[in-house]
């Protein structure tokens, strides 16, 4: 009840999913030969982004957003949201999860460290490329706005 009458922000974690999601290269190849894994993470992906990225997005975002256009002009947009989430899963990098809030003097940034990791043996990291260039972006852009 709370969460539903008190403005928040979230980010997702491993347990959202299954614990130690991502942790390794190993681990995605071991996961991936379960029968049961593509349905579980295509289905923690739909649930996530209509529970809880959905909520984490601007009015201008959600309107620029095609996905939530395509969601809500439909009667049922399962399909529509089970096609995004298998394809973001095959891609992690398509998607962007982590986001910035501004309040005031205050920046707030929730940065995804589980989809989009780097799980390559030689250059293991928690964020690929593109998310540190985002993070570095914001983090860097307009430093006399902050406090």
């Amino acid at each position: 009840w709370l969460l539903s009458t008190v403005p928040s922000c979230m980010i997702f974690d491993d347990h959202d999913v299954i614990d130690d999601w991502n942790t390794s290269a190993a681990w995605q190849e071991e996961i991936r030969a379960t029968p049961w894994w593509h349905e579980r993470i295509v289905s923690g992906l739909m649930s996530y982004w209509v529970y809880q990225h959905l909520g984490n997005l601007s009015p201008a975002e959600l309107a620029a957003d095609p996905l939530y256009a395509t969601v809500t002009a439909s009667p049922d947009g399962t399909e529509a949201l089970r096609r995004f989430a298998a394809e973001t899963d095959a891609d992690p990098a398509r998607t962007r999860w982590s986001y910035q809030r501004i309040f005031g003097r205050v920046q707030l940034l929730m940065v995804d460290t589980r989809a989009a990791r780097v799980l390559d043996e030689e250059r293991r990291a928690m964020l690929d490329d593109d998310e540190a260039r985002w993070l570095r972006e914001r983090v860097l852009e307009n430093t006399t706005a902050y406090d």
